[in-house]
């Protein structure tokens, strides 16, 4: 499915935060995030598994979608998702993990090295060799 917008930026101009989508962020310092930027109406769940495994201890991002639609609606995929927050958040860690969605929660998907290490600054994303879910 073809995502509805290209950027955040594109999204932000066309949908309202606070009634089309929310953004919810711990930064706590830590070297790990723990990200959920299909979160809500998107791939449900995600938010919140993110949320728990991040507890008290590490840093927490979420993009939440709050209206039901169309799964590209709300969707930016993941190594183009560029909201400052997120971008923020990953480039000051070590580590960002992404929540995956529900057809993949019982396999195990990559840690996205981040910071200085990552090799699409202005991402939330880098690809990873042998990564499956970065291949695609």
């Amino acid at each position: 499915m073809a995502d509805r917008y290209d950027t955040f930026e594109d999204l932000a101009a066309d949908l309202q935060e606070g009634v089309d989508y929310r953004i919810r962020s711990s930064d706590r310092g830590t070297s790990v995030v723990l990200l959920a930027p299909h979160g809500g109406t998107i791939e449900p769940e995600t938010a919140e598994i993110a949320e728990a495994i991040a507890g008290s201890d590490l840093s927490f991002y979420a993009f939440e979608a709050l209206k039901s639609g169309a799964h590209g609606d709300f969707h930016i995929t993941s190594h183009r998702f560029d909201e400052p927050g997120a971008v923020g958040l990953v480039g000051k860690a070590d580590t960002a993990m992404m929540m995956p969605s529900g057809w993949a929660a019982a396999r195990p998907r990559c840690a996205m090295p981040s910071g200085p290490h990552c090799a699409r600054r202005g991402s939330t994303r880098r690809r990873t060799k042998g990564c499956p879910a970065c291949t695609r």
